[in-house]
């Protein structure tokens, strides 16, 4: 199963070996990863009650800035989300417009914020994807992986060790704007990427869905971090407020049959000794 941790920076690293170190971000955005299934409320953890039902998985990633310095709302980040405990016969959603487009691109390639609706959340569809750079749902073993159609490999094979082929989030400052782009999102909370899949057989695992620190992208040059920007001034074209990224997954549970059962006998039980 993928854990996820906050990106380990070069700091802890030099002072863990006694070797010098070098300057590091904060950790400034916590990632939420919340799902629903088949139209129950968003939570980070949910049992599937079992049988052999259909049933219909909606994630929905959050970011949230937990940074220091005052912020104006999020630029961007690059991530490729990860399901662990996927099975061949379970099949993905398919994205908004064929995972290609932007903001403005008729049509668009971005999603209201709306369950049963995947892709990029507007208005974090900035980045203008074609068809070579779209969206995909790649499956490997018992992974899904989703990230763009150039990045085949899974996250730190060849061809996908930056990170920067991941799902593209961003979104316009002041500057560059023009009337069709939507408008500005300066909340510190953001919703900014829906995915789903579904399985229609039963068998008793669980499923993490997550995002490995190696497949963030908005990779530093010097230290080799993985960042989340922020916008301190809306002049700013990229956001000067850069951090690494605290990710809390999410996970559903497929007990046996027998289990279930249990479960049922000991809630029947339960509520038999409350009367």
């Amino acid at each position: 199963m993928i854990r996820s941790k906050c990106i380990i920076t070069a700091l802890f690293l030099a002072a863990a070996a006694g070797c010098p170190s070098v300057a590091s971000a904060e950790v400034n955005t916590r990632v939420s990863i919340l799902m629903s299934l088949n139209g129950s409320p968003y939570t980070p953890t949910a049992m599937f009650p079992g049988g052999t039902g259909y049933c219909h998985v909606d994630v929905r990633i959050t970011m949230e800035y937990i940074g220091t310095a005052p912020a104006l709302g999020l630029a961007s980040a690059v991530f490729q989300p990860v399901v662990s405990g996927y099975r061949p016969l379970d099949f993905p959603e398919p994205f908004v417009n064929g995972g290609t487009g932007s903001n403005t691109s008729i049509p668009p390639g971005v999603v209201p914020d709306a369950p049963g609706q995947f892709g990029r959340i507007s208005p974090f569809g900035r980045t203008a994807l074609g068809t070579a750079q779209a969206l995909t749902n790649f499956q490997h073993d018992n992974y899904l992986r989703i990230a763009q159609r150039t990045a085949t490999a899974f996250i730190g094979g060849p061809g996908n060790t930056t990170g920067g082929q991941g799902v593209p989030i961003a979104q316009l400052s002041n500057v560059g704007r023009t009337s069709s782009d939507p408008a500005f999102n300066p909340s510190l909370t953001v919703n900014v990427f829906r995915f789903g899949f579904n399985f229609d057989t039963f068998i008793a695992r669980e499923l993490t869905i997550d995002i490995p620190a190696d497949g963030f992208g908005n990779r530093d040059a010097a230290t080799g971090e993985r960042q989340v920007y922020w916008f301190a001034d809306m002049l700013e074209v990229t956001g000067s407020l850069r951090g690494t990224a605290l990710v809390i997954p999410a996970r559903i549970i497929m007990p046996a049959p027998g289990v279930t059962m249990l479960f049922g006998f000991g809630a029947i039980s339960l509520r038999r000794r409350s009367r």
